[in-house]
């Protein structure tokens, strides 16, 4: 309101942070989300700024993002107020060391909206939750896993994308089943992937022509049956967030054994937990269910089976965009790549790649790298890949008035949004 001035660090001893819920070099003042959601933005900006004179123009310390829920002000508020804390060591740790993020503040520098604008607003929210409810009373994805193959030089700077359907080969969907997705190879060269039954429960299958062999694995929901080789032995964390923290399964020939829960720090249910065994020690991406998706945290462990404890750098990335493994960490001739869903539009269309430049106990760093859709359908929401082959799923739309009944189902089945 400029009536109070911030007076020099050097006069006061100290510099004083300051959170600004939006992207300063697009979306300067207030209030916070309002227009982002007017103008149609996927995400919103976080920052933590040293506070300045010049309203949210101050050097920005730390960076995320969060979602932007078209059809609810209220939900995209709560998703950047719970994710805006997780910046503040990362800002300390920056400020105290004089580092600052390459942003010029040169957003507009908005004020509280007229009535007339409120009214518009409220309108383009209703629609938007109108368009939703139809959406998901009356649509949902079919999803298909299809394997193709790639050069082996291939990587997600090449340009060269996914190729063309014509090249695809597609598993056969077995009768019992509504769709097949999350597919991993098996050190022993066959395809897991998520199989959901008729009655909304997913179970983890062997893919082959033939159709799908499930693995007698009990409990409740399964999917995501993420792979990791580790000094010769092959195993499987597969997503159980529903009703369980993640297991350890082991592969014993055609067997699959369980080898128990997960040594980890307050015993986490997670999303899509991904494992990647280095030299030195082995990594755990994934989201916690507590937090959501939008949040990627990392663990690091001596041993596949021994205890993990979370990375001095975790959480690696908050973000809408990547934030949520969409397959294993993968080696494309000397580089690095982890791949993350891109969830700033609907839900597993398309994937967001990141380079990773460092990885160790001690130091996680990673760059994005590119983006991969398809041309003609919806996806990749999962890609993983054994030497010349990518293997991949993705869907199409579908009408069908069941539809709002099998999510209902489902989400009461969860327990969670």
């Amino acid at each position: 309101m400029g009536l109070l001035r911030v007076p020099p660090a050097e006069r006061i001893g100290c510099q004083i942070l300051s959170y600004h819920h939006g992207d300063p070099r697009r979306f300067r003042g207030r209030p916070a989300g309002f227009y982002e959601l007017l103008s149609g933005e996927s995400q919103i900006g976080q920052v933590v700024q040293i506070l300045s004179n010049a309203l949210d123009a101050g050097k920005v310390v730390a960076y995320a993002e969060t979602k932007a829920y078209p059809h609810s002000y209220r939900k995209t508020l709560v998703e950047a107020f719970r994710r805006s804390p997780l910046l503040l060591r990362t800002a300390i740790d920056n400020a105290l060391a004089a580092r600052t993020l390459p942003f010029e503040p040169e957003g507009r520098n908005f004020r509280l909206p007229s009535n007339a604008l409120v009214a518009r607003f409220c309108a383009g929210i209703a629609g938007k939750k109108v368009g939703r409810a139809a959406y998901g009373g009356l649509f949902e994805k079919s999803w298909k896993v299809a394997c193709a193959a790639v050069d082996l030089d291939w990587t997600p700077e090449s340009q060269a994308g996914l190729p063309e359907k014509s090249r695809w080969r597609t598993f056969p969907l077995p009768t019992q089943y509504r769709f097949l997705a999350d597919p991993f190879f098996e050190a022993a060269g066959s395809v897991l992937g998520e199989a959901m039954r008729r009655d909304g429960r997913g179970e983890i299958a062997r893919l082959h022509d033939n159709g799908a062999m499930p693995l007698p694995i009990g409990g409740g929901h399964l999917s995501y049956p993420a792979t990791v080789q580790v000094d010769g032995r092959s195993f499987m964390i597969p997503e159980m967030a529903e009703w369980s923290a993640p297991h350890l399964f082991e592969f014993d020939g055609e067997e699959v054994v369980d080898r128990g829960e997960l040594d980890i720090d307050g015993r986490p249910r997670l999303l899509d937990p991904t494992a990647y065994a280095a030299e030195d020690a082995v990594f755990l991406f994934a989201n916690r269910l507590d937090e959501g998706e939008g949040v990627l945290r990392l663990w690091v462990g001596e041993s596949i089976d021994g205890r993990f404890a979370e990375h001095p750098s975790s959480p690696v990335r908050i973000s809408p965009a990547g934030s949520r493994m969409g397959g294993s960490i993968v080696r494309r001739g000397k580089q690095l790549f982890r791949f993350g869903q891109d969830l700033r539009g609907r839900y597993g269309d398309g994937l967001i790649a990141f380079r990773v430049e460092e990885i160790s106990p001690t130091v996680y760093r990673e760059t994005q790298a590119g983006e991969l859709r398809l041309a003609n359908h919806r996806g990749p929401h999962t890609l993983n890949f054994d030497n010349d082959t990518a293997l991949f799923d993705y869907y199409e739309e579908r009408l069908s008035p069941l539809a709002g009944v099998r999510r209902l189902r489902q989400r009461l089945r969860a327990g969670y949004p």
